[in-house]
């Protein structure tokens, strides 16, 4: 558990969903108001990206966004395989045309994560005229809901021993965000969910909502990996001399190695034409990871 959820310890990659995965989430699955239409001004209002807004990204939000961190001519051979093989080159990866292959911007500034905490949650903190309170090693186990109105009116919290710690009263309202599997059981936990479910499990009924804890998505990953016959990819920083360098340079200057998350080219391709994009969308980025230097044969 860390400030910043996920945004703390995932690739920093930054990839919207696609456009029509909102569309029809409004058309098809009754979210009113999410349509991609809808969420586009939010994304731009978040984002603070380096090349500046325009009518996809943001440029003075508070999320900084950053593209080609550590320059390498293995994602530049990514991207041109890519076009050879008939895909087409999108220059960013989150605007009009997300389909095809192309370099990927990341959560990264300064040579740092720029994580949903550095965002958000730190200078909210440093601000005196900001009501908020941090609390760490807490873990929601409960919404208490009114009753009468079934409303959200409190959350209980234990210590990570499983003891009892404070209860927070809601004087307006309650945003559950503990992740895609912890927000649902914390609602499960509450009597929010399928009645059922809820009683199979020994829970009080509260609020019989079926799709509570239903229709959860991974996304598969599948490694193909290559030998590299130059000696242009991270092997080199195994060595421990070369840690060394690699983290004086970015102690000093917030720049090279230690400056990227190495995930700089990728692209969303179709998985066979005329399937559309929406309902058969592959993510591929370029990894790079070890190095074989061989010689040539004599």
């Amino acid at each position: 558990k860390v400030l910043g959820g996920s945004s703390s310890l995932n690739a920093m990659v930054y990839i919207r969903g696609h456009a029509l995965d909102y569309d029809r989430w409004e058309r098809q699955d009754g979210c009113s108001g999410w349509s991609y239409a809808n969420v586009l001004p939010y994304f731009r209002k978040a984002q603070n990206h380096e090349l500046g807004a325009d009518a996809y990204r943001g440029g003075n939000g508070p999320l900084r966004v950053t593209t080609r961190h550590q320059p390498n001519e293995l994602f530049d051979v990514f991207v041109e395989a890519g076009i050879q093989a008939g895909y087409n080159f999108t220059e960013d990866l989150n605007g009009y045309c997300q389909e095809g292959v192309g370099m990927m911007d990341a959560t990264i500034a300064e040579g740092k994560r720029w994580s949903a905490a550095t965002a958000y949650l730190h200078p909210a903190l440093r601000n005196p005229a900001c009501n908020l309170s941090v609390y760490t090693k807490r873990h929601a186990s409960k919404i208490i809901l009114n009753t009468n109105t079934n409303k959200a009116v409190s959350v209980e919290t234990i210590t990570p021993d499983g003891k009892s710690a404070e209860s927070f009263v809601a004087t307006k309202e309650i945003i559950v965000a503990a992740g895609a599997i912890n927000s649902p059981q914390l609602l499960l936990l509450s009597g929010i969910g399928d009645a059922n479910d809820l009683a199979k499990a020994g829970v009080k009924v509260c609020h019989h909502l079926p799709g509570v804890g239903k229709n959860f998505q991974d996304h598969l990953d599948l490694y193909l990996q290559w030998e590299c016959l130059k000696p242009i990819t991270l092997h080199d920083a195994s060595y421990v001399g070369n840690q060394v360098l690699y983290g004086l340079e970015w102690i000093l200057l917030r720049k090279g190695m230690c400056a990227s998350a190495h995930l700089e080219a990728g692209g969303f391709i179709r998985t066979r034409a005329g399937t559309p994009s929406w309902t058969r969308q592959q993510y591929s980025c370029c990894l790079w990871s070890k190095s074989f230097f061989l010689p040539l044969p004599t």
